[in-house]
């Protein structure tokens, strides 16, 4: 509001009002599902704590990039269903928003899992660089680049802070972080971002969203985020909440 107009500031909040459905709902129940199981582990099996953290990490992860990437090919409609197509014009800023559902998923997993292991002050810094990176990078880019500044400053602490909480995660665990493991993840990510700009520009959406969603099972499947063993023991632990 300092630097820019009630117009920008208007579009940075329907953008942002686009993203709340996603990440209120699918990394809740996920934390829901693990945190208990993990908790249970930390002082049964150690090795099977880690084991089930770093699962529930993958999918999240995957799921993170599945959801960024649906979403983000639906941007017209969710426009059209949040504002009655005030907007529709500003789907550029909403397809941004629409992809910080990816590191907000490990984000708050990841500070959720810190929690229930007794390493809850990792999340201050994770807390401390969201704050600094949102507020320095608003001052410095909001007066050149209005709404899309404020949204590249969000999306650079989110991205930040997750990066962060990742590599302090493994640590947190004991687990090595491998290069194959960080290419896979990053390589996935933009993969299925490419996918989700050029897919509706070569063909009618609701076609380009199936082939998206081929695309995503081909890249997370390729980037090992997702393996059959990993799907029976989410399944089990979404079981094991439900009973």
């Amino acid at each position: 509001e300092w630097f820019s107009t009630p117009v920008e500031v208007g579009i940075f909040a329907a953008a942002y009002q686009s993203l709340a459905p996603f990440v209120n709902t699918i990394p809740i129940a996920a934390v829901m599902a693990i945190v208990p199981v993990v908790v249970r582990l930390a002082s049964e099996d150690m090795e099977s704590c880690r084991t089930y953290a770093l699962t529930g990490l993958r999918f999240l992860a995957a799921a993170g990039i599945g959801v960024a990437m649906t979403a983000s090919m639906m941007t017209p409609w969710i426009i059209e269903f949040i504002s009655g197509g005030r907007y529709a014009d500003n789907e550029g800023q909403f397809f941004a928003f629409l992809w910080m559902t990816f590191p907000v998923f490990l984000l708050f997993y990841i500070q959720e899992i810190n929690i229930a292991l007794g390493a809850q002050r990792k999340n201050i810094v994770i807390t401390a660089i969201l704050a600094a990176v949102t507020v320095l990078g608003g001052l410095w880019l909001i007066p050149l680049y209005a709404s899309y500044g404020a949204i590249a400053a969000k999306f650079a602490a989110v991205i930040g802070a997750a990066a962060v909480a990742y590599f302090s995660f493994h640590r947190i665990l004991e687990q090595s972080i491998t290069l194959r493991g960080v290419s896979g993840v990053v390589g996935a990510a933009i993969v299925c971002a490419g996918s989700a700009v050029w897919l509706p520009s070569v063909m009618p959406r609701p076609l380009a969203i199936v082939c998206g969603m081929v695309v995503w099972m081909v890249a997370v499947a390729a980037a090992g985020l997702v393996r059959v063993v990993d799907v029976q023991r989410v399944r089990s632990m979404f079981q094991r909440t439900l009973a």
